[in-house]
């Protein structure tokens, strides 16, 4: 398994669908199939973690009674939890799956929280489409609106 940073497969995703299809809906085919892409990996991952090294937690759970409160916690408030760390993008993608795989979240509670990877992925994939429509000033009056929104929406989360 190889870890790339989804930001970078975003932004490359926004760039190439803006490109071939037009801001609008390129932002929405490539929303699309990052989306796709991330859950897939995503469930990889906790299936992996689940399966390997599951059995390592519960060893830890038994020692110490910091591992025992982080899995009580993952079983009774999964869903927040994971949906905080997925929203925080200090926190790598990868590590909040293998975290989810091996404490004591169930797999649905997993599946629902990928939902918080999308204002990240959408800001990414905003700024793939930004940087697209920067090759030339043939835009349409359509184009140049969903640009300067997507601008205006990507500084608004840097800040």
């Amino acid at each position: 398994l190889v870890f790339i940073p989804l930001s970078i497969l975003s932004v490359g995703a926004g760039y190439v669908f803006a490109s071939a299809y037009g801001n609008a809906p390129g932002v929405v085919i490539a929303v699309s199939v990052c989306f796709i892409g991330s859950t897939i990996s995503a469930l990889l991952s906790f299936v992996r973690s689940r399966y390997m090294m599951r059995d390592l937690m519960k060893l830890f759970i038994r020692r110490y009674d910091v591992a025992w409160a982080i899995d009580q916690a993952m079983k009774e408030k999964a869903l927040r939890i994971l949906f905080l760390l997925r929203l925080c993008p200090l926190i790598p993608f990868n590590i909040v799956n293998y975290i989810g795989g091996i404490s004591g979240a169930k797999s649905y509670t997993f599946t629902l929280s990928l939902v918080g990877i999308l204002p990240g992925e959408i800001m990414t994939i905003l700024i793939g489409t930004s940087v697209s429509s920067f090759r030339g000033n043939d835009l349409t009056k359509e184009e140049k609106r969903i640009q300067l929104i997507a601008i205006n929406v990507g500084l608004a989360c840097s800040l």
